[in-house]
């Protein structure tokens, strides 16, 4: 499995309205962050990156929910061809493996498997107030409890690597 860690920042809840303002992603010890005023060339470098490094798998917090629907439908809007479509079976969303009978931040799994936590910025905010350097590093921070979060739902069996 070659997987990519993938966590954006938005401007709200509705990609049809609102737009993508950081994206990040890892691919093993590659990073991948961006975030500016061109939406469109950012999803442009994402997919970019995606095409370049060959994965096979999607992973996030909440990716089937949030993450991919944004990147599909901001990139349909801004005119940017994705580089690989992937489908339910190339997504783990690591929210749903590890739901119990209630959704679950990142943060819950981060301080309980992890003993780190969210950084606890608002990435609204950190946009509104052009704050770029503090919201890049607010996403990076979420794709590295992603990342190790998924790392160690690898080491112990929970998701299986083929």
């Amino acid at each position: 499995m070659k997987a990519i860690i993938v966590d954006i920042e938005t401007t709200g809840l509705n990609p049809l309205t609102e737009r993508i303002t950081c994206i990040g992603a890892r691919i093993n010890g590659s990073f991948f962050t961006r975030s500016n005023e061109d939406e469109k060339g950012m999803l442009s470098d994402f997919w970019e990156y995606v095409r370049n490094s060959e994965v096979n798998k999607l992973v996030g917090w909440n990716i089937n929910e949030f993450d991919w629907k944004w990147l599909k439908i901001r990139s349909l809007i801004n005119g940017v061809k994705i580089s690989r479509y992937f489908s339910r079976k190339d997504r783990i969303d690591l929210m749903l493996i590890l739901k119990t009978d209630r959704w679950q931040k990142l943060d819950t799994y981060a301080k309980l498997l992890l003993n780190r936590e969210k950084t606890h910025d608002n990435p609204i905010e950190l946009w509104k107030n052009k704050e770029i350097d503090k919201l890049s590093e607010y996403n990076r921070n979420d794709v590295e409890l992603t990342y190790d979060i998924f790392q160690r739902c690898l080491d112990y069996g929970i998701i299986k690597d083929d």
